[in-house]
């Protein structure tokens, strides 16, 4: 009974060390989700601008076309928040459990993209 116990032990501490390492992870992959989706939002910008004289902020008909589930992801809401003819300015906000979500002590709650004269400015860079 003893041995039981010392092993019940044990492996209670190994769950507590390893649980917040496993959360981190899940959130980090989660966050890989709104950087694809930021990335294809600034293509299809890019891609909308060649035919426009600017950017859009319609992401979905009339803009870039996007379907709902491309806006309202699992863990994160993309926005379009700024654009005109020579820059725009996207986001992902994270919703659910993703909102805890931070790299370094920098909260990664919401994501940005920046587009301005050809260039790309991502913030906050630690979560990038």
């Amino acid at each position: 009974m003893m041995e039981l116990m010392i092993v019940l032990a044990i492996i209670g501490i190994l769950a507590m060390i390893v649980m917040p390492s496993y959360t981190d992870y899940v959130k980090k992959s989660r966050r890989a989700d709104a950087h694809a989706a930021l990335t294809k939002m600034m293509l299809d910008q890019e891609k909308f601008r060649t035919n426009n004289p600017n950017y859009t902020t319609t992401i979905g008909s009339g803009g870039l076309n996007w379907g709902t589930g491309d806006i309202t992801r699992t863990y994160y809401t993309i926005a379009i928040t700024a654009a005109d003819a020579s820059s725009f300015t996207a986001t992902a906000t994270a919703t659910g459990a993703q909102v805890s979500d931070a790299e370094g002590g920098t909260s990664c709650s919401t994501l940005t993209i920046a587009v301005t004269a050809g260039g790309d400015t991502r913030t906050p860079a630690a979560c990038w």
